[in-house]
């Protein structure tokens, strides 16, 4: 009789981390990067020419360069739009979010022999440095000038400013310091009469992902679209033109279901009423505490970096006195 091999194979689901092993350290190669671009009002737009002619010029020179831009316009995908166009492609692309950030990730990225730091060619993004602590902030500072990082490392920082405001403190340390070249990526509501045209291009890939055919806009519907403020930028406006699309069922995307969507957007973000003037006396520390971060944050329209820029606090305190807030309320609830 005839022996026979047999081989056991066992399929088993492979487990995917819902966390980075290093917080606030992202790493992307050239695929991934193209892939994270293609479908972003970045690319779809074409931005502007003069600012798609100054990005492709500073990848070129491979000097650091400084990214400014509102919430929502896209400073980390211009950073990697600079990557793909730069001769440092075939090296990692690597974000530091100074936002998430925490005590490992700091001492792995300021300490450890694999950090992005000490590699050779890698391009670097520095994300909201300024919710880093003072003291992390300088310590980067140093180690940037001390150990000659933008020789051997493509350094690119990308720092939140509102339009018309004056630039996080920081922000102008590291601009002079480091003698930064700077490109200032505009607001949405800057560019009001390109909306159009931006809507029917995403719109085209809209239909590409969710099966549908959705030729336009009925009448009036666009106007509502130009005339809103956008305060999001095109991360917001890519946001609600989703909704929208998920929403009809027709050819035409209809002004009743855009006036409901902008309306809900308003109501998100619209500033709270003034509060009346409180006394703290009687009220404890952290009591006064909350009451000034609640009435910073409606002053802001509900922007935690910006509320805590203005407070002169990090974004992780601000969570944490929000979140302490909520705490508070789900205690009371229940008694």
């Amino acid at each position: 009789m005839r022996e026979r091999q047999l081989y056991l194979f066992r399929d088993q689901p492979a487990r995917i981390s819902l966390r980075s092993a290093q917080s606030g350290i992202r790493f992307y190669d050239a695929a991934e990067s193209e892939q994270l671009l293609s479908g972003s009002f970045f690319t779809l737009s074409g931005s502007d020419g003069e600012l798609q002619s100054r990005l492709k010029d500073f990848s070129k020179q491979k000097e650091p360069v400084m990214i400014l831009g509102e919430e929502g316009t896209g400073r980390e995908q211009a950073a990697r739009a600079m990557y793909l166009q730069s001769e440092l492609k075939n090296h990692p692309f690597v974000v530091v979010d100074g936002a998430r950030i925490n005590d490992r990730s700091w001492n792995f990225l300021t300490e450890h022999d694999d950090s992005p730091l000490g590699t050779l060619g890698t391009t670097v993004l520095f994300h909201h440095l300024e919710e880093l602590s003072p003291q992390r902030q300088h310590t980067l500072l140093s180690m940037i000038e001390e150990s000659s990082l933008a020789k051997r490392l493509w350094l690119l920082f990308a720092c939140e400013v509102m339009d018309g405001r004056a630039v996080h403190a920081f922000t102008r340390e590291l601009s002079a310091r480091l003698n930064l070249l700077t490109v200032q990526l505009p607001a949405l509501r800057n560019r009001r009469d390109e909306i159009p045209a931006l809507a029917s291009i995403y719109l085209s890939n809209l239909n590409m992902e969710l099966g549908k055919q959705i030729s336009g806009f009925e009448p009036g519907t666009l106007d509502m679209l130009v005339r809103y403020d956008w305060p999001g930028n095109y991360a917001q406006f890519k946001r609600v033109l989703h909704e929208l699309s998920v929403m009809t069922n027709s050819h035409y995307i209809s002004g009743t279901d855009a006036a409901e969507v902008l309306k809900q957007e308003r109501t998100f973000l619209r500033e709270a009423p003034d509060s009346p003037a409180f006394s703290p006396a009687g009220m404890t520390l952290e009591e006064i505490t909350r009451n000034a971060v609640e009435q910073a944050l409606a002053a802001n329209r509900g922007n935690q970096s910006e509320t805590a820029r203005k407070l002169g606090i990090s974004r992780s305190t601000l969570w944490r006195i929000l979140n302490d807030r909520m705490d508070s309320k789900k205690k009371e609830k229940n008694l």
